[in-house]
């Protein structure tokens, strides 16, 4: 996190190495500063990890070339380079593009179909930076949340009772039997197959309305390119229906998968596997692990967490 005395002297380090006059400049998060320029308004981030900035700007260029080019793509310093290094801090300045938020399910199409593009840009890119992040595939994820919930019964069981261990095990059944019979589904769908054939694409890990937004003309931008990784291209498709799912939009569901057939070529238990790991129960199985890694204390707040996150993994918010 940056100290709020090294905003000023990070930004005016920045300002001078880029061909634009800036008049003004908002801190609108601790690692992003709107500056105001002879060029429009363009965005200057501030981060640490300077292999995930130079990943997102090669992945950005060679998207660009390919015709997505409503992204952040990393403007260049008078110097010809994509990022500065400022103090250990890596800083980038792209177009700022998100001026209106994009609401879902009115535009849940442009939504699907714009994801379906980039997949298609994406797969085209023959040459990879050496060091994209490879991610476990969601198979994997399923087995290891079963063997989670294994364990997590055994210590709830063996350790003293706390409010936290009586919701959890008054609901564990359920959750359990949810677990085994959507990984079934999965694994009759052919989910591991795409282990073998298809989780060696690059794909955005984590795609929903707030990964786009709309510019000031009134175009689709898209912005979540932050964990760019090698992986299944149906994971970012999963995680599209899933937050539809956990906001209480699951009848909208079908619908993205039409949507994405239509623009992009999947085989017939595509829709199966979807849906089958949409209805997983990630949350709990998520809070619950993390609950037995912790101290265990505030024991009020595990418990909500637990209470808010068996909620999200029904799909009534």
């Amino acid at each position: 996190m940056i100290q709020r005395m090294e905003y000023e002297s990070i930004l005016h380090a920045v300002i001078p190495h880029y061909p634009m006059r800036v008049h003004d400049w908002q801190w609108i998060r601790p690692d992003a500063c709107l500056l105001h320029t002879n060029y429009g308004q363009k965005l200057m981030r501030v981060e640490r990890d300077q292999v995930q900035v130079q990943v997102r700007g090669q992945v950005l260029d060679a998207l660009a070339i390919r015709g997505i080019r409503r992204t952040p793509r990393h403007i260049r310093t008078i110097y010809g380079d994509s990022f500065m290094s400022v103090d250990g801090y890596i800083c980038t300045v792209s177009d700022h593009l998100r001026f209106q938020e994009v609401e879902v399910p009115k535009y849940l199409r442009e939504v699907t179909e714009n994801l379906a593009h980039v997949h298609s840009a994406l797969s085209d890119i023959a040459v990879r930076p050496v060091s994209v992040p490879v991610l476990p595939h969601v198979s994997n994820m399923l087995e290891n949340g079963i063997n989670q919930l294994e364990r997590v019964e055994v210590i709830c069981k063996n350790e003293r009772t706390t409010p936290f261990s009586v919701l959890l095990l008054s609901n564990l059944s359920a959750v359990r039997e949810r677990a085994h019979r959507n990984y079934a589904l999965a694994k009759a769908a052919g989910i591991d197959d795409q282990v073998r054939t298809k989780a060696d694409r690059m794909i955005l890990v984590h795609y929903d309305a707030s990964s786009v937004a709309f510019t000031d003309l009134g175009r689709m931008a898209t912005l979540g390119f932050d964990e760019v990784s090698i992986g299944d291209p149906e994971m970012d498709v999963m995680s599209l229906c899933r937050s539809l799912y956990e906001h209480g939009l699951s009848e909208e569901i079908p619908h993205v998968l039409e949507h994405y057939r239509k623009a992009r070529v999947t085989d017939a238990e595509f829709e199966k596997r979807v849906i089958s790991v949409v209805g997983y129960p990630f949350s709990v199985i998520d809070v619950a692990n993390s609950y037995m890694h912790s101290e265990r204390r505030f024991e009020s707040v595990w418990r909500t967490r637990l209470f808010h996150a068996l909620r999200m993994d029904s799909g009534k918010p």
